[in-house]
């Protein structure tokens, strides 16, 4: 969906300021067109002209008449930190934060009080979606998918890392966060929910990593809640708004109608394999659903074996031969070595140093280079 450019007006005494942000939102963003204004009495008739689509306004620069006037729009109050109890009815941007963030509180502060989603949507970027997936419990799932998400967003991407277990255990990586997951789920249980305008408030970043990710939902039991339904159009809203350039899911290890529909929804599946006796059946068992169900070999067309020696077991070479029967002559990339020090890892960054080199063959294919 492509959105005509948003008609912003920038009212701030300090006209540098102002000046400068008009100037990257023309020339790094194709969103908006922007005026510009210093005094408050050239603000009043742009108020009365039906072209203007939002204002961002210093706080200075606010009066109660002024309040009173911008009722009804789209208003971004530009603040150095401190807030005004008496303007809680407007929402606040740190003037003195990053810009692209600037651009992106902007953004949602329209499409919320408009309801026009369009806004928060990116033109043109087509968004990988990657599913790392094991039928075995505790095969460093997580840690891979982590570690994809790190290295993947060190090359300039956008990443989004997705944790769709019901006992997250990520955020022993991740920074902790103010914002829920909540709103998510309930947009996309409501038919009319806006599950775009929704994620752009819930998400998160890591500010060492650069990777987006959602904190945790309230309760364990609140994802057994969501139908296949509901999980397709999740993941295809987060897709269509063409904000990031990989997703990456970390599923949960059972094998039922919803994984089979995120599995089948993705354009790369990662699984890890393991080489205990017990892992080996449960993924032999995995393979084996292709021959049983032929609806399975687009996700097994599609998936990318990833040997991990994750409890310092055994080589790639001792697991093919396991898996031979079920794998029909599928490669293996080279196994991910056992790292003691991922035990003493405390962030996602720390984490990516000790991964980088050894995903280099996975995150090509992930790329399609």
């Amino acid at each position: 969906m492509v959105m005509a450019r948003l008609n912003l007006i920038i009212a701030d005494k300090d006209s540098i300021y102002a000046e400068k942000i008009s100037r990257y939102l023309l020339e790094k963003s194709k969103k908006f067109n922007t005026d510009i204004v210093t005094e408050i009495e050239y603000l009043y008739p742009y108020i009365t002209n039906k072209n203007v689509d939002m204002f961002l306004i210093d706080e200075s620069m606010l009066s109660t008449q002024l309040i009173e006037k911008l009722q009804g729009f789209a208003v971004g109050v530009l603040t150095g930190g401190s807030f005004k109890e008496s303007l809680s009815s407007f929402k606040y941007i740190n003037k003195f934060q990053k810009t692209e963030k600037i651009i992106s509180e902007i953004l949602l502060i329209y499409a919320e009080t408009s309801g026009n989603s369009a806004a928060i949507l990116t033109e043109n970027k087509k968004t990988k979606l990657v599913a790392v997936y094991s039928p075995v419990g505790g095969c460093g799932k997580t840690v891979l998918s982590l570690a994809l998400s790190g290295l993947v967003a060190s090359q300039f991407a956008k990443v989004l890392y997705f944790n769709l277990e019901k006992n997250n255990s990520s955020f022993s990586y991740l920074e902790k966060g103010n914002s829920t997951f909540a709103e998510v789920m309930l947009a996309t249980k409501n038919k009319a929910g806006n599950i775009a305008l929704s994620v752009q408030k819930a998400k998160l970043q890591d500010n060492a990593s650069k990777v987006y990710y959602f904190a945790p939902a309230e309760s364990a039991l609140d994802f057994n809640d969501l139908t296949v339904d509901e999980y397709t159009r999740l993941i295809g809203a987060v897709a269509e708004m063409g904000e990031f350039d990989f997703v990456f899911f970390d599923l949960p290890s059972e094998f039922t109608n919803v994984s089979i529909q995120i599995l089948s929804m993705m354009d790369k599946v990662i699984v890890p394999l393991v080489a205990s006796s017990t892992s080996i059946e449960k993924q032999k068992n995995f393979f084996r659903e292709k021959e049983l169900h032929t609806s399975l070999n687009n996700i097994y067309d599609k998936s990318i074996l990833l040997p991990n020696q994750h409890n310092n077991s055994v080589d790639t070479r001792t697991i093919y031969q396991a898996l031979a029967s079920v794998l029909d002559g599928k490669n293996l990339l080279r196994e991910i070595p056992y790292m003691t020090q991922l035990n003493m890892t405390t962030c996602l960054a720390e984490l990516c140093e000790y991964m980088r080199g050894h995903l280099d063959s996975c995150i090509e294919q992930i790329s399609g280079q």
